[in-house]
């Protein structure tokens, strides 16, 4: 992650507590700003990977306090029900208990999939995610929820009253959501979204790629919608970068941090050299935009010299 220029990354981890511990070791030694999640779940999971209501939440609050007690300001963890179908009430409201008590991050997946809906409405017929997660404490200042495809008006407007935000996974959306997340409008509703890379939905880690499929996103709409060449709200490498940096830095709430190179934020960059890698093209009449355009579009983790996290090199890649 962080030879692709990662420097925050929020982690669903797994269901295993050691391993889900030496996830948040291996974030802080590395040095990345990371919030990471041991995943929750009671029900409908192979055997081999399921837990008891009872040991989720033990564990839940145990990786929490593990966390919390390293008192690392890059470090956080985050509440990780797996999502709706494999979690019981019981145990969603239990972690939004969790979460409120312990005033923690908040993660899980939300209306990723037409199949999720359907299953959804066999466990809690005529009921949806954003009802759901209410109801249990889940959506809240600190929530920042996965995919969102395909909430509706009224489950847009519970999550921009309740403060929750999005991860926007423009490329696995592609791949499993039967749908496509249009971004423009859940800003229109005042919710913060961010750019996410879904490495298990996806194939790519990088946020390079995920800018470039948030476009490619935005136009597949356009077309779509007969608005291709004229669009009512146009959309750009620019607006996409913004949902990267700023955008999730607001989502994960460290806007005050990082997201920018503001006055008093940290360091958070990556030097990138366009000579590097053969891949990038400038020529003497390009402006420095053109050249930015030309890094997001066509630059990978090659032209990444170094990366930064709060002001320290946590990456350094050989010519």
């Amino acid at each position: 992650m962080l030879a692709e220029g990662v420097t925050t990354a929020q982690y669903f981890g797994t269901i295993h507590l050691e391993a889900t511990k030496t996830l948040a070791d291996v974030v802080e030694a590395r040095g990345q700003r990371g919030l990471v999640g041991l995943v929750s779940m009671d029900r409908n999971a192979p055997d081999s990977y399921v837990s008891t209501r009872q040991q989720s939440l033990q564990d839940a609050e145990e990786f929490i306090k593990f966390v919390t007690d390293k008192q690392n300001e890059l470090l956080k963890p985050v509440v990780t029900p797996r999502f709706v179908p494999t979690c019981s009430l019981e145990l969603l409201k239990g972690l939004g208990d969790l979460a409120n008590k312990y005033d923690v991050h908040v993660q899980s997946h939300i209306a990723e999939s037409l199949d999720e809906l359907a299953f959804v409405e066999t466990l809690h017929p005529g009921r949806r995610d954003a009802e759901i997660f209410e109801e249990a404490g889940l959506l809240t200042g600190k929530s920042c929820m996965a995919h969102a495809v395909h909430l509706t008006e009224d489950e847009l407007d519970v999550m921009q009253r309740t403060g929750t935000s999005i991860a926007c996974c423009p490329l696995s959306n592609f791949f499993f959501a039967n749908g496509l997340l249009d971004v423009r409008k859940v800003a229109e509703k005042n919710v913060d979204v961010g750019l996410g890379t879904d490495i298990a939905g996806g194939y790519s880690p990088s946020m390079l790629r995920a800018i470039q499929t948030c476009v490619l996103t935005i136009k597949a709409l356009e077309m779509r919608d007969g608005t291709s060449g004229n669009p009512p709200q146009p959309f750009d490498f620019k607006d996409a970068f913004y949902l990267a940096t700023m955008g999730g830095a607001k989502a994960l709430r460290l806007e005050n941090d990082t997201g920018s190179f503001a006055v008093g934020k940290s360091f958070d960059a990556i030097l990138v050299d366009v000579d590097r890698g053969h891949n990038v093209v400038v020529s003497e009449r390009d402006t420095p935009m053109d050249v930015f355009q030309k890094v997001i579009h066509n630059a990978d983790s090659r032209n990444f010299v170094k990366v930064f996290v709060k002001g320290k090199v946590v990456h350094e890649s050989e010519v």
